[in-house]
């Protein structure tokens, strides 16, 4: 890492923790890292990582990409908001309206009829 200057910020320090690693990182991670530089006890850093979260929040060299990761503002593609994220999000399974069971191959129509009494009205007015 470059060498830190004792005038550093907090977020001049992640700006150049994140320079250098080229990629976003996880605020804890980013946050610790921080902290080591600056020397602060590792025990009961509670109030430390909030104020350095708050600093880095705040700071408009930073931008939060999603899952608890901060990057760079630089790193985004200019007239759009994307960055390549670490890790690609998890997929989650996706919700079907079929017994994945059962021998038909397409979903199941959703019966637009419903019974009225559900609604609170009847069909004998």
């Amino acid at each position: 890492m470059d060498k830190f200057r004792p005038t550093d910020s907090v977020a001049d320090i992640a700006y150049q923790i994140l320079k250098e690693k080229k990629t976003a990182l996880n605020y804890r991670e980013l946050i610790d890292t921080v902290l080591d530089v600056l020397g602060a006890p590792k025990e009961n850093r509670t109030r430390e990582m909030a104020r350095a979260h708050t600093e880095i929040n705040l700071d408009s060299r930073f931008v939060h990409v999603g899952q608890g990761n901060w990057a760079l503002k630089e790193w985004q593609p200019k007239g759009g908001s994307r960055v390549i994220r670490p890790d690609p999000p998890v997929k989650k399974p996706a919700y079907r309206l079929w017994d994945q069971d059962s021998d038909e191959a397409e979903p199941q129509e959703i019966d637009e009829d419903y019974d009225s009494e559900w609604d609170g009205e009847s069909d004998d007015s």
